[in-house]
């Protein structure tokens, strides 16, 4: 990418932000192929200071967010014990509401980070599930080559190949037959 399409891609970062809202490094990374050098550095302090933004990590921008979210909700407690009277104050309910509050920040936090990591695509999907189709059928030539368990693998050779069962079931299955044996030889002594 030339410095001019970066620099009209920054111009546009910086513009198409509301005035009220900080941008993540995360969104100007995205631009860069490789680390930014000293000089694109200091473009994109220039364009900060010239649109009036604040520059955030996504986690820090999440606890600017969170810190927001917890001063509007406590202004409306306050709100709402200045307008309720005295006699209807309910320490139950109040109890119940500081303890939500609590226990609500960490996870609005945690899910404010996650939403910042893009989901899988269709073809990231697709390329996933190749890997692991490639990795059963490699796991399930390893086992067909030993030996002893060629007729316990006969037992599931239709349902794996049709996929029908997963390989994992035949380890499963096979060690609770392993178990079984070691019980009844057990009982026999």
């Amino acid at each position: 990418m030339s410095a001019k399409e970066l620099n009209k891609n920054l111009e546009e970062i910086f513009s198409n932000h509301s005035e009220d809202t900080c941008i993540t490094y995360e969104e100007i990374v995205e631009l860069f192929e490789k680390a930014p050098t000293a000089a694109q550095v200091k473009n994109i302090i220039k364009h900060s200071q010239k649109y009036k933004k604040c520059l955030f990590t996504s986690s820090e921008h999440a606890k600017v967010l969170n810190k927001q979210e917890s001063d509007a909700r406590r202004a409306a407690q306050k709100k709402m014990l200045e307008d309720s009277d005295s006699e209807d104050f309910d320490i139950t309910k109040e109890r119940e509401l500081l303890e939500w509050s609590r226990s609500d920040s960490p996870v609005r936090m945690y899910l404010r980070e996650m939403g910042q990591i893009p989901l899988l695509t269709k073809e990231e999907e697709i390329s996933i599930s190749k890997r692991i189709e490639s990795g059963e059928n490699i796991i399930l030539d390893a086992i067909c080559s030993v030996p002893y368990l060629v007729d316990f693998i006969l037992d599931y050779k239709d349902p794996l190949i049709n996929r029908e069962r997963r390989v994992k079931e035949l380890f499963k299955n096979f060690e609770e037959e392993g178990e079984k044996e070691a019980e009844e030889g057990v009982e026999v002594v």
